[in-house]
């Protein structure tokens, strides 16, 4: 499904209005004791889940979303949805716009998000963009046939 009704609606709208600067947007989005994970962190809270993605969206310039496909119950949850993150950052390749693909699963209780997961593949994130660490990895994809 498209993200044009109910939470598929909401998650897109939230995640292209919010951009580190204006977290007060969490406050209705994230239940007071959400449960955040992704491939760096574990973060148990809506106040550290604020200071999280502060520090996060210091380091970009600019940060965009785009949701592809949901998949679950629309209306209440759980859902999952996919989608393609596309940020700049002065530290990660010279500040050229980079892509990301993930997933997203969501939980929702009383019209906010109760736990939150994001799956992505960090080399392709930030390891692949760090000279010496990404000549590395790019080097051992190669012997593999990647």
């Amino acid at each position: 499904m498209k993200p044009d009704d109910g939470w598929p609606r909401k998650i897109s709208e939230f995640y292209n209005a919010f951009q580190g600067d204006n977290v007060s947007l969490l406050d209705d989005f994230y239940a007071p004791e959400v449960l955040f994970e992704d491939p760096l962190e574990r973060i148990q809270g809506r106040e550290a889940l604020k200071s999280y993605y502060t520090h996060i969206y210091r380091s970009l310039e600019s940060c965009s979303f785009e949701f592809t496909t949901f998949c679950g119950d629309t209306a209440e949850g759980p859902l999952s949805g996919f989608w393609t993150m596309t940020f700049q950052s002065a530290s990660l390749k010279g500040g050229a716009p980079l892509s990301l693909n993930g997933a997203s699963y969501f939980e929702m209780s009383d019209g906010l998000v109760v736990y939150h997961k994001d799956i992505f593949d960090t080399a392709q994130m930030l390891y692949k963009h760090i000279p010496v660490l990404g000549w590395c990895i790019r080097k051992i994809e190669k012997r593999l046939g990647k």
